[in-house]
């Protein structure tokens, strides 16, 4: 009895530690990369990333963003370095 007992309860621990955990692509924001080329998804104040969502593959100081999509968020090419923002993801 107090095998089974001590059995249950072991399972009864571990089990939540043996479910996977969620992936990067299961997610509920409608525009996490910024795939369709704007802030679409996002909430922003202010203006500084204006036009900073890009396509652009590198910043031409010598490579890439190495982005996973095809576009992404480049506050650079919004303001320059002087330019702040929140940018919020959509709940």
């Amino acid at each position: 009895m107090r095998l089974l007992l001590a059995l249950t309860i072991c399972l009864g621990l571990t089990s939540p530690l043996m479910s996977e955990p969620a992936s990067a692509s299961e997610t509920t924001l409608s525009n996490p990369g910024f795939e369709t080329g704007d802030l679409s998804g996002w909430t922003t104040t202010g203006t500084a990333f204006n036009g900073a969502v890009t396509d652009d593959p590198g910043w031409g100081w010598g490579c890439c963003f190495n982005q996973e999509g095809t576009h992404h968020l480049w506050g650079f090419a919004g303001g320059g370095d002087a330019a702040t923002e929140t940018v919020t993801s959509e709940p």
